[in-house]
């Protein structure tokens, strides 16, 4: 492992951490090989530092927010408990009609996997490939395939912040995003007409930053070529996942964005219009419950005022405001979107201003 990590784990966990769990962390680390070193799990960390699950479970999810850790999950024989396969997000899990166990010689379907028989499987990141597929050692048939600790359910109800699961971009990605992110703040030095610049590529360069920024969530889909028959919709977002953490539960399946790339302040009427564009789809049931306004300009105090008044009005309809300032923290600081969104969605909610109340870490 890097000076780097080591530095990385020391300062990160030692808060938490004694140092002679911290050279055992260190040591397991060093031991794993080609066969194990994907398969790390909150029940082996705890056996082999001697600390509790939850303990063992905070200090692996600070791990994959740091970048030594991966995170994703397998699916075990809900029978003879092999693991079976492995993926990257949970919505793999449930499209899959076709898991095949070659040890019972029984296929079953994705969506009637439980959450007892999902593992949550840690990869040590300086190791960069591994073979989806099953794996041949010996399980003990007993009622419990997977230690308790070590799966999907545990990890989700005893403090895994799901949301640097979810979101958890490479240095590769962010380096896009950076890249697009400047080419942005390249175009809005200029203005219509210079170098053939139009109303719309100045919009699309927006657009195009705000579609990679999401679909970096794993599970999210975006696209802008939606339109209803009011209006087109800037950008239209699809839950592909299942919605298992709390920001999704909020966000619904699907998000509609109006972006505007304008050298003004946005105004009142680009809430009315995106309010307009959603009360149209939900006409006959409530389809989309969550909607941003992207801009490059600071939003006007009264937003916040006419979005807490939709979000009683509409019955849980919760419409926040992104711009500059939040994608400088996004794309320089490295904050996590997810937890943004959820701090601007609660701060919706309880009509509060969370920013420094240490609810969330952004």
């Amino acid at each position: 492992m890097s000076c780097l990590n080591l530095s990385i784990i020391r300062k990160h966990i030692g808060s938490y951490l004694d140092e002679d769990k911290i050279d055992l962390l260190i040591k397991y680390f060093a031991l794993l090989n080609m066969n194990t070193y994907n398969i790390i799990t909150v029940s082996k960390i705890s056996r082999s530092l001697k600390i509790d699950a939850e303990t063992s479970l905070r200090l692996l999810n600070d791990l994959v927010e740091y970048k030594i850790l991966d995170v994703d999950f397998g699916v075990r024989c809900p029978d003879c408990g092999l693991l079976l396969k492995r993926y990257r997000v949970l919505q793999e899990i449930e499209s899959d009609n076709e898991i095949y166990c070659y040890n019972c010689e029984n296929y079953f379907d994705g969506s009637e996997v439980e959450e007892s028989d999902i593992e949550v499987l840690f990869t040590l990141e300086d190791k960069s490939f591994f073979i989806n597929g099953q794996y041949t050692e010996k399980i003990h048939n007993n009622s419990s395939h997977i230690a308790q600790e070590s799966t999907l359910d545990f990890y989700i109800k005893n403090g895994g912040n799901p949301n640097y699961t979810y979101y958890n971009p490479s240095q590769e990605e962010y380096d896009k995003l950076n890249e697009l992110y400047n080419d942005l703040k390249e175009t809005n030095k200029l203005t219509i007409g210079d170098d053939g610049l139009t109303t719309t590529t100045k919009g699309d360069k927006l657009e195009d930053f705000i579609i990679y920024l999401f679909e970096l969530i794993k599970g999210l889909r975006a696209t802008k070529e939606i339109n209803t028959e009011l209006n087109q919709i800037d950008i239209y977002i699809r839950m592909k996942t299942f919605n298992v953490i709390p920001i999704f539960n909020t966000m619904g399946e699907r998000i509609c964005i109006e972006c505007k790339n304008e050298e003004v302040t946005p105004d009142n009427g680009y809430m009315h219009k995106l309010n307009g564009i959603i009360s149209h789809i939900n006409m006959t049931k409530n389809y989309v419950k969550f909607g941003i306004i992207a801009s490059v300009f600071n939003p006007p105090k009264t937003f916040h005022r006419h979005s807490i008044r939709n979000f009683i009005i509409n019955r849980g309809r919760i419409i926040i405001t992104l711009c500059d300032k939040d994608y400088k923290q996004i794309v320089e600081e490295k904050c996590n979107l997810l937890e943004l969104l959820d701090r601007k969605s609660e701060e919706i909610i309880t009509e509060c201003n969370l920013e420094s109340t240490g609810l969330f870490e952004v």
